[in-house]
């Protein structure tokens, strides 16, 4: 379980050099922390009050409604922004419930963001019963991450590679064994060629780059389904076609209502998919994903393109 001292709300910041920024926020939350200290005194209750989950890009949209219904089933919920004050407001709001919250502080657009958030996802626990790779972006304009990658691509293909990799371990040590939900979307692509998955040659869209990161979010699950340890299983899904900042940005439409959308909270709790691994979900139905997710040399060489790009091998 979480080893942070006693029930205090604890927000990291992706920065050493903040460091200064970090102690005078949390001197500045000591009302809060005592508020909430004598609302968590209590035993935690609730379905999910031994369970200990991280939600990657919690704090608004299906990642955080996500989070406050894990957290009323009492687990412990770490929950993941990239803002200071957008990971305070979430941790307050999720907090309401039955379970404890941690927050952190993580730009996962870099590779040292997403394995900062790994080190103190490292620090706060033990152990991780489920990792939901959530976070993701969809940029109007074609851009570089700090490592030089194509910024969507580095924040909804390789950022959950690194996560997962590095927290596996964490998820072994889940009684009774871990689960990986990858987000995915039903507008992921259908074809891809590997010579462009950053736009290398041209064609830059933010449908196209959404669109082609969905489809290796949904190529990486299938492999990583292959390669993961036993008692670990990892599923992808399509969250529907909600009413987030996203879909009207991207799409210019509303869906249904954020509350209603609990396909991810379904894939990470239900004991209906419990002996499930490797599969596409829409609707909570298995569901055959695109082409190239069923081509097993295809994923595997997204697999070696990831290694490659950030170094990182699960070996």
């Amino acid at each position: 379980m979480p080893s942070s001292k006693g029930r205090m709300l604890s927000f990291v910041l992706v920065c050493p050099t903040l460091c200064s920024a970090f102690l005078c926020t949390r001197r500045s939350l000591s009302s809060l922390d005592v508020g909430r200290t004598t609302k968590m005194s209590a035993a935690v209750t609730g379905r999910l009050a031994d369970k200990v989950y991280l939600v990657t890009g919690s704090t608004d949209g299906i990642g955080k409604h996500t989070a406050s219904r894990l957290a009323e089933e009492g687990a412990t919920v770490l929950v993941h922004g990239r803002r200071e004050s957008a990971v305070r407001e979430a941790v307050e709001h999720v907090g309401g419930g039955k379970g404890k919250v941690e927050g952190i502080v993580a730009d996962l657009s870099s590779l040292r963001g997403a394995n900062h958030l790994c080190d103190e996802v490292l620090r706060l626990t033990d152990r991780l019963d489920c990792l939901l790779n959530n976070a993701g972006v969809f940029e109007a304009d074609f851009r570089h991450s700090d490592d030089g990658l194509e910024y969507t691509f580095a924040v909804n293909v390789l950022a959950p590679y690194v996560i997962t990799g590095r927290l596996l371990d964490l998820l072994a040590k889940a009684p009774g064994g871990g689960r990986v939900v990858n987000v995915a979307s039903l507008s992921a692509s259908y074809s891809l060629d590997f010579d462009n998955l950053q736009f290398e040659k041209g064609g830059y869209s933010d449908h196209a780059s959404y669109s082609l990161s969905k489809l290796l979010d949904i190529m990486f699950n299938a492999e990583l389904a292959r390669r993961a340890p036993k008692g670990i299983t990892c599923n992808s899904l399509d969250p529907g076609t909600v009413n987030t900042k996203m879909l009207r940005a991207g799409w210019g439409m509303g869906g249904i209502p954020v509350k209603s959308a609990n396909d991810q909270f379904y894939l990470a709790t239900s004991d209906d998919v419990t002996d499930s691994s490797g599969e596409y979900y829409v609707s909570r139905r298995v569901t055959t994903p695109p082409p190239p997710a069923e081509d097993d040399e295809a994923c595997r060489r997204l697999w070696r393109v990831l290694e490659e790009l950030s170094g990182f091998s699960y070996a």
